[in-house]
């Protein structure tokens, strides 16, 4: 994760977060972190991931949950995300926000297939779904990389029954290297998504 990216992000859910209780939807605003590394990573070799989403968000009170495949420090959740068990304890958070940035990368083509589902499966209605990829960047094994280099409009293809909405789009700083898009789950009955977009470059991008 770019420093641009991890700003642009934080931006952003202290926003929703500031929505959520602007419209007296209660205090609880539960970020799950996907693919979250270790605290080490998060604080000490990438300190503006933590300094940039995570602190800000705790500091207002914000219960976050970090998830990975290993068990390290600073890991709340770990296993594989498509175990059905890991699944449903994730599930059980009920999280507001879901984030899975700069996964698709590390997932071979038929996980990559059928990510999209596990990811729809963690929303309740009405969380948000951010997800990013790298663009324009190195080779990084961790502990593949498929150099999988989606494009906004390619990752948001793989969510194409969801639907734009542009109350949070923004100028993003760092459309040339990464891919992202956000997503809004809304109620299940209605078969109804929303996207947020970057009016900066006109594609989904979060």
């Amino acid at each position: 994760m770019r420093t641009e990216e991890a700003a642009w992000i934080g931006d952003r859910l202290r926003a929703l977060d500031a929505q959520r209780r602007a419209a007296a939807r209660g205090n609880s605003f539960v970020v799950l972190n996907l693919g979250s590394g270790s605290r080490r990573f998060r604080e000490v070799s990438k300190p503006y991931i933590d300094a940039g989403i995570f602190d800000p968000l705790r500091r207002r009170g914000a219960t976050v949950v970090h998830a990975d495949l290993k068990q390290e420090d600073g890991v709340d959740v770990s296993g594989d995300l498509f175990d059905p068990r890991i699944q449903a304890r994730l599930r059980a958070l009920q999280p507001d926000v879901v984030l899975a940035c700069n996964i698709f990368e590390h997932l071979d083509a038929g996980l990559r297939r059928r990510f999209p589902a596990v990811l729809d499966s963690l929303l309740p209605a009405g969380a948000v779904l951010v997800i990013t990829a790298p663009y324009s960047y190195p080779y990084h094994a961790d502990p593949i990389d498929t150099l999988y280099r989606p494009s906004p409009a390619e990752i948001c293809r793989l969510f194409s029954g969801y639907e734009r909405n542009s109350s949070m789009a923004g100028r993003c700083a760092w459309c040339a290297s990464s891919s992202g898009c956000c997503f809004r789950s809304c109620a299940r009955s209605a078969g109804s998504r929303t996207r947020i977009a970057c009016s900066g470059c006109s594609a989904p991008i979060f």
